[in-house]
């Protein structure tokens, strides 16, 4: 794990506000002559888990030090205070902090009893009001709930239940509660036949080992694994406790279970039985009065803290006349009329074509793999926007990513996509630009004008929303403690260590043409640094000077410091920024030096 510091210029409108649900830790602040000429490898230790004692250490480096020093010494100008001055008052601090920083806060974060700021008073009190940390989350502005449900990207996951690859890894109801929780709104569930009788055949799957802190599941249930798969089971009334558990702990807007049923008729009836009495009025389990399915969806707002299941819809049965029927010519549903009456305003329809009635239920959901979208897309292209527009598409890593990878989701909302299910178990490229787009969404992301049902000018994604034109400029001016791997394996110091930071743009390549952009031209990199302690001069600045054909709510700017440091940043009118789990260490503030979006 990387602990790495970065400070990037100001900007306006950034827009963060404070995390208040994490307990407050007062760190102890350590200064050292920002003027000096050299500073050594840093003296942490090797071991990573005491580099952060209680209460953490922040020391101050040179290069943050001098940095940081600069935009204090800018707000002495005669701008922002009195000129020549040692201090700057609280109101030019929270006239930068709010009008500079953007910072929601500002003015309740200043002591009213302080007047003024020296520059060691104002590196703590940066330090201790908003630990440099770019990955808060952005202030709430209004969220448009107004709109039928096909008119927003849902959050999704594939395989829900797994915690490793897609082969041989335990499923746990534990990875239900966690992506609900990081904002997971649309979950799978993939369920099979317990053990119904002693003599149950166990060909496709192997028994379970109940964790050391779960009670064996009821065997006469059914489970939930990956079915033709080395993976272990869990039951499926844990995992429906797990959802109820944390389905709304943190965001009120509802949740998708994508049911993929291998289990009996009895088990399925048994299926409905557990749903309903582990959700209870959570389920939506009859069409809302006055919303009928046949003709058109619910709203986000009227489906709050709410349950949806995707389920196939049952077939009648088939019978054969008397005079020939035969045990075996009464042929029974798939899915029982029970668990398909829960299928309500989202059901799973095989695809054959764009064009068939299927494809004109206000409710259906065609779930494709990803190489399927992109064989028909080349050929289908305006069919597949103009379906998406009104109804839901779902897209699903191939089964050859056995594991757990990611595509890259952009591809995929660009042609309206709704749910891009990834494996939540790899934190990949795929899942940090997921990141970035709901970064504070609650998961669901309203669709950009041109790709919703009410846009009925639009024809194709080239022509939904104006695109402009990106000039963007990156500025790495300087980070601290890159821990790196010594000699013997074990995280340390890294005497050989050469730090550099890699950043890359995630929008829509054109055609193929001589003048056409290539993924190369969107990354760029800054020189190496033999330090762990880097800085950098304006030599640092990753340029991508007008770039053509960009949406701003689907093009993603990434970057990446040696080894595992990575900050993902969502272009739009507001910065939006997100980080993965494995993002160690405190992280800056996100400032983008020149965002211009050209029309």
């Amino acid at each position: 794990m990387v602990q790495l510091t970065t400070i990037l210029a100001p900007t306006c409108n950034g827009d963060h506000y404070r995390l208040q649900t994490e307990p407050v830790v007062t760190p102890r602040i350590h200064f050292t002559d920002a003027d000096s000429a050299s500073e050594p490898y840093s003296d942490w230790p090797n071991d990573i888990h005491t580099a952060f004692p209680s209460p953490p250490v922040f020391d101050g480096s040179l290069a943050i030090q001098k940095h940081l020093k600069n935009v204090f010494n800018d707000m002495k100008s005669i701008q922002f205070s009195m000129p020549r001055s040692s201090s700057v008052t609280r109101e030019k601090l929270g006239a930068f902090l709010d009008s500079v920083q953007g910072e929601t806060d500002a003015w309740q974060s200043l002591p009213t009893s302080k007047e003024r700021y020296t520059w060691p008073e104002f590196f703590e009190f940066w330090w201790k009001t908003y630990g440099l940390e770019a990955t808060r989350p952005l202030h709430s502005k209004y969220k448009d709930l107004s709109r039928p449900l096909s008119n927003y990207f849902i959050n999704s996951s594939h395989n829900t239940y797994l915690v490793g690859d897609q082969l041989a890894s335990a499923s746990d109801p534990e990875a239900y509660k966690a992506v609900l929780r990081g904002g997971c709104r649309c979950i799978e569930i993939d369920v099979w036949n317990g053990d119904t009788t002693t003599e149950t055949s166990q060909k496709h799957r192997r028994s379970s080992i109940p964790s050391q802190n779960r009670l064996p599941y009821p065997k006469d249930e059914p489970i939930v694994t990956h079915g033709w798969t080395l993976a272990t089971p869990c039951g499926f009334r844990e995992v429906c406790q797990a959802i109820g558990e944390s389905a709304f702990e943190t965001n009120d807007l509802p949740v998708i279970v994508s049911l993929e049923v291998h289990a009996s008729i009895e088990q399925q009836n048994m299926m409905v039985s557990i749903m309903k009495e582990e959700w209870g009025e959570m389920l939506l389990d009859e069409p809302f009065e006055g919303i009928d399915p046949r003709f058109r969806l619910p709203t986000l707002e009227e489906v709050k803290r709410k349950i949806l299941i995707k389920v196939k819809k049952a077939q009648h049965k088939i019978e054969v006349p008397q005079s020939t029927a035969s045990p075996s010519a009464i042929i029974e549903p798939d899915i029982t009329t029970a668990l398909s009456n829960l299928g309500i305003y989202t059901f799973s329809e095989h695809f054959k074509s764009l064009e068939t009635p299927a494809a004109k239920k206000p409710g259906h959901v065609f779930s494709l793999s990803e190489s399927t979208i992109f064989r028909l897309h080349p050929t289908k292209a305006r069919e597949m926007f103009a379906h998406n527009k009104h109804y839901f598409m779902r897209a699903f890593p191939d089964g050859a990513r056995v594991d757990s990878s990611n595509p890259d989701p952009s591809q995929f909302w660009r042609k309206g996509v709704q749910m891009v299910s990834l494996h939540w178990q790899c934190l990949d490229e795929g899942r940090m630009i997921n990141e970035a787009m709901f970064r504070n969404e609650k998961g669901w992301v309203l669709k950009p004008p041109g790709y919703r049902s009410t846009d009925r000018q639009t024809e194709s994604e080239l022509d939904a929303v104006p695109q402009g034109s990106l000039d963007l400029t990156v500025t790495i001016i300087a980070g601290q403690h890159v821990w790196a791997p010594d000699g013997d394996g074990a995280y340390g110091r890294g005497r050989s260590l050469r730090v550099f930071v890699k950043c890359e743009l995630h929008v829509e390549i054109g055609p193929a043409t001589t003048n056409a952009a290539t993924e190369d031209d969107f990354k760029l990199k800054t020189g190496t640094r033999k330090t762990d302690h880097p800085e950098w001069d304006d030599r640092a600045r990753l340029k991508f000077p007008r770039v053509s054909r960009v949406v701003e709510q689907l093009a993603f700017i990434r970057w990446e410091g040696l080894f595992w440091f990575t900050l993902i940043i969502f272009i739009s009118p507001v910065a939006k920024t997100s980080a993965p789990s494995n993002c160690g260490g405190p992280v800056g503030p996100l400032h983008d030096e020149t965002q211009n979006v050209r029309d």
